[in-house]
């Protein structure tokens, strides 16, 4: 072959790179991986490297941007240093599963990849335009712990309860198992709740809330809650919908200071996952549930 390769993309070194297990040698495993993201393949002439003297220092001054520092953390990353998962807009909206136990409890969040989330969520709709929503994102491990401990009282309030997942479905064998998993699941995020890197709480402008019908109101903020979702499963994270806190609404808008005309809406733990291998889950038959016309 009479070309030469050549790759266009990205090489982060990475410390926390979930493959490294896989890589232990003689029980050691190491310490520093350098993964290449491909972005770009093409074929050049075999000659048009030393020809154009790119790698020559007295001739090439822009390798090194001197206004960037080369002193960068790997858990300060951003997302040019931990690229976004390759998944299709269907696999995207069917892979963003409610993650609990597989949240990695230890690894930063950049507050920079949490802004560009969000910045994609307020692009969802608004009841006529309003966009009256507001974001709260918890990264002080105080008013974490203190959101999660209102967290952790309301989910030992709801596994006692008839409507717990755990206890539906107990005459469907197949279903009752997924429901016992997911109820433990539960409970286990109950107690780490307060531990998660990034707690984010959506709220929205209510002076006062509508008796009757409040479809509208709501919907002009869950539509962006799940756009975070994705967007954050998109870059290799994953989150929870959570409500359960909100029976201790009032404490919590205590400890957030929030005024009295913001309402929240969830409670969205946000971290790295464990692996990024989630699949579609089971669901009803399509059949089951689709009405065309009328009921």
């Amino acid at each position: 072959m009479n070309e030469t390769p050549r790759v266009n993309g990205t090489t982060p070194l990475m410390s926390d790179a979930p493959f490294l297990d896989r890589l232990i040698v003689r029980g050691k495993r190491p310490e520093l991986t350098i993964v290449l993201h491909v972005e770009e393949l093409y074929a050049h002439c075999a000659k048009a490297f030393p020809r154009s003297s790119r790698w020559d220092p007295q001739t090439c001054t822009d390798l090194v941007d001197p206004a960037v520092s080369t002193d960068r953390s790997v858990d300060s990353c951003d997302d040019r240093y931990m690229p976004g998962l390759d998944l299709t807009p269907d696999e995207l909206l069917t892979t963003t599963r409610t993650v609990r136990k597989r949240l990695d409890l230890d690894r930063p969040v950049p507050m920079e990849l949490i802004r560009e989330c969000l910045g994609i969520a307020l692009q969802a709709p608004s009841g006529s335009n309003r966009q009256t929503w507001h974001w709260l994102v918890l990264t002080d491990a105080d008013q974490r712990a203190a959101i999660g401990e209102l967290y952790r009282r309301a989910v030992e309030n709801y596994l006692v309860s008839s409507g717990a997942a755990g206890k539906l479905f107990a005459d469907d064998p197949q279903r009752s198992k997924v429901q016992t998993r997911v109820g433990d699941s539960v409970a286990y995020l109950g107690e780490k709740m307060g531990q998660v890197p990034v707690l984010v709480i959506p709220c929205l402008t209510v002076d006062s809330l509508p008796s009757g019908n409040q479809a509208g109101l709501w919907g002009s903020l869950l539509p962006a809650v799940w756009s975070y979702m994705l967007a954050v499963r998109a870059r290799g994270l994953g989150t929870a919908w959570t409500t359960l806190h909100m029976q201790y609404e009032q404490q919590a808008q205590e400890i957030l200071g929030l005024p009295a005309n913001i309402r929240q809406a969830a409670l969205i733990p946000t971290a790295y996952t464990i692996g990024t291998d989630f699949k579609p889950a089971p669901r009803q038959p399509l059949d089951d549930v689709l009405h065309i016309d009328r009921w």
